[in-house]
């Protein structure tokens, strides 16, 4: 890590799934134990919903209360690819300041120097995607990827430096 990013923390919740077994009062106090943990940025790796779209809102609506100095990042699962909610998921994210990376990066800068936060979606022509990522790989920077495999069949390349 570069010399600046010494002790920064970063927290990562995936897989909520908010449903009949993951209720916002349970994801609330998933929040409330994040926030306490005091973790310098917080990344969300997708499946926020299980198979409900109109339980989008009220996941968002949970989540935006995590706090983190560094903000909070996250990617796409494929939970939101199926339920075809991959545009109005990422809106309701966005108008709570938390920042979907859907084939885009986010450089956070500390100290002058920088760490390359990268997130991809879920989902789509995997040669497709490993062209994407390769471009919003940062050389001679640490570059840490947000990505959602339910599956091990993903194979990240050499170039990747994560």
């Amino acid at each position: 890590m570069p010399k600046a990013f010494e002790g920064f923390r970063i927290a990562q919740l995936s897989d909520i799934h908010i449903g009949p077994f993951t209720t916002a009062d349970y994801i609330r106090h998933c929040v409330a134990i994040t926030n306490g943990l005091e973790r310098d940025l917080i990344a969300l790796t997708g499946d926020y919903i299980s198979w409900d779209r109109e339980a989008q809102g009220d996941v968002v609506g949970v989540l935006a209360g995590l706090r983190a100095p560094h903000g909070v990042f996250g990617c796409l699962g494929n939970h939101e690819a199926e339920g075809a909610i991959e545009e109005s998921i990422t809106r309701l994210f966005a108008a709570q300041g938390i920042h979907m990376l859907r084939q885009e990066r986010a450089p956070i800068r500390l100290g002058g120097e920088t760490l390359n936060l990268i997130g991809i979606d879920h989902g789509g022509d995997h040669d497709r995607r490993l062209q994407e990522l390769k471009a919003l790989v940062m050389p001679n920077t640490v570059n840490i990827l947000l990505t959602h495999y339910p599956h091990s069949s993903i194979i990240i390349p050499s170039w990747v430096s994560i």
